[in-house]
């Protein structure tokens, strides 16, 4: 097998290529949100490797890391075939683990006697908190740049309309990594407490 190779010099004129080899500019709407998922994948990893070992999250990052590479994947093909055949496609099944994940969450914050009151600024009490805080605004940002490709109708693959449910997940991964963030920070300061 022959390695991959990292320095092409192709991009270096503002191109980079589709799933399907096309070159496009890296600027357009679609390529500005495959970055900042790719960004919220790496905060991911930071978040995880500062946790301690625990194997029901690295099931649900892994399960989050296949839908983010299926949403890069669309975001980034030309063709409807190519990005469904090689990525996948996000649908009502992974809004509906998350959705089931927020409320495993929520209960865990109920039986802590944790409110939410508002939208006010949360401080971090651990690391794991802050790395949680960060993961979650960065998914606020690519669900936002998603939104941009969605109003102007500027995805990459014409002919149809994009996957509403990219937007759904994206705005329920937002809130399952908050909700995760306050968890880690709540069950902190009750350890701290007792």
């Amino acid at each position: 097998m022959k390695p991959y190779k990292i320095v092409t010099r192709k991009g270096d004129s503002g191109t980079t290529s589709t799933s399907d080899g096309q070159r496009i500019k890296k600027s357009t709407y679609a390529f500005r949100a495959v970055g900042k998922i790719d960004t919220l994948h790496a905060q991911l990893g930071v978040a995880y490797a500062t946790m301690l070992p625990d194997k029901k999250w690295k099931i649900v990052k892994e399960t989050i890391t296949k839908v983010l590479y299926s949403i890069m994947g669309e975001l980034a093909a030309t063709s409807y075939d190519t990005y469904r055949e090689e990525f996948g496609t996000v649908g009502q099944i992974d809004i509906d683990f998350l959705e089931t994940n927020i409320d495993v969450i929520s209960k865990h914050l109920d039986d802590m006697n944790y409110e939410i009151n508002g939208w006010v600024f949360y401080g971090t009490h651990n690391l794991v908190s802050a790395h949680l805080d960060l993961a979650s605004k960065l998914c606020r940002e690519a669900e936002l740049e998603a939104c941009v490709i969605f109003d102007n109708t500027e995805g990459l693959i014409k002919k149809r309309q994009p996957n509403k449910n990219i937007l759904k997940y994206l705005n329920r991964l937002s809130d399952y990594l908050f909700l995760l963030s306050r968890f880690y920070e709540q069950n902190d300061i009750q350890q701290q407490s007792s």
